[in-house]
Parts: C-alpha cells; structure tokens; sequence
C-alpha cells in the first residue's frame, strides 16, 4: 500500500453494532489495569523504530528552570503516553500483517495457507481498542488543557474536573464540550470559591 498515491474517494460506514463498539472504545477511558491481558496476549514488536522516544536530559534541565518550562514537561509526560498507546497498536496490528503476509507468501508459492477469520477480527478488535484509547487520552488532553486557561492556570483542578464529569459526554458529541457539560461546569466553583469558571471565560481581556 502507497499512501501518497492518488485513488477515487468513497464515502462509507460502519455498520451499526460496529459504530457501537467504536463509540465505547473512542470516547471511554479503559484502564490500564483492565487492558494488562491484551496488552500481555500481543505485545507491541520491540523493534527499534517502535520506541518512544525520551526527553533529553539536557533539554529537560534547561525546561525545569522556570514556570514555563516545567508545564511544558507535563505536558510531554501525557503525550508519551499518547504516543505509548498508540506504539500498542502495532501489537496486533502488526501480528495480524504478518499473518496476511505470510499466506500470501505460502500462496504464491503454490501452497495453500488457511486463515482464521476469528482470529484476524481479534486481532482487528484489539487493534481499534489501542487506537480508541489513543483518541481518549488526546480528547482528555484538549478537554484538560482548555479548561486549564479558563481557569487561571490551574492544571490539578482541570483534571479533577474533567474526570468528574467525564460521564456528561457522549460518544457521538460533535463537539468537545457539549451543552450538558458546560452547563456542569457552570455550577462549579473556580479555586477561590467565588467565580464560576463561566464567569472566568466571560472575563473581558485587560
């Protein structure tokens, strides 16, 4: 497959029991925990161009001397996680290339190879499980992140606020914060306990 050759466009979807299933596994955290036995059952390839790649010590001692810096390293640490889940694709991702690849090898050869189709949904379905989980933890990030500024900055209560009302989105929301949710976060007060964090975003710039 060549990604950067031209081909005709064709629109389609998912059918629905399958919509479903991406709707639970893209827009619902898993944890960690509960996804030690798949991640245990087709681990990602430890080939090199697979790793993650860390921060350099130098550029990490130079961020740590101011304010700015220092949230810049927070936000490295959750996208390394991003990026980790997304390394877990190629777990079964990968095992299921080279399952394809190796019958058609053994085909072309003249041999006939059969193939489990259950296996390879599974395969499939594990696969799309690390990618949804890949596309919560950057939904988490831009949900954290934006509420973060309209908070004066305050990262921890971000958090706690976005996993406390976590429940208020639903998966086929076209936007990142839909009515229901902000209408939460209206009731809630801001650090100091006297300013909603509505009243924080409405706040004219000086």
């Amino acid at each position: 497959y060549k990604p950067l050759k031209k081909r005709a466009k064709h629109a389609w979807s998912l059918k629905r029991q399958q919509a479903k299933y991406i709707g639970r596994h893209f827009n619902r955290y898993i944890n960690h925990k509960d996804l030690a036995d798949t991640k245990s059952e087709i681990p990602a390839p430890d080939n090199r161009e697979l790793e993650v790649p860390k921060l350099d010590a130098n550029v990490s001692e130079m961020l740590s001397k101011d304010f700015r810096g220092t949230k810049v390293k927070k936000r490295d640490v959750d996208l390394v996680i991003a990026q980790d889940k997304l390394r877990n694709v190629t777990g079964p991702m990968g095992k299921m290339w080279s399952l394809l690849d190796n019958v058609r090898r053994k085909q072309k050869r003249g041999k006939d190879k059969k193939l489990s189709v259950r296996k390879l949904l599974r395969l499939a379905e594990q696969s799309l499980v690390w990618l949804g989980q890949t596309n919560v933890q950057l939904l988490y990030m831009r949900r954290v992140y934006a509420l973060e500024g309209l908070m004066g900055g305050d990262h921890k209560g971000a958090i706690e606020l976005v996993r406390d009302l976590e429940r208020e989105l639903k998966p086929t929301n076209k936007l990142l914060f839909d009515k229901k949710f902000q209408a939460e976060v209206a009731k809630r007060k801001s650090t100091d306990g006297t300013k909603t964090l509505a009243a924080i975003a409405q706040k004219p710039k000086k």
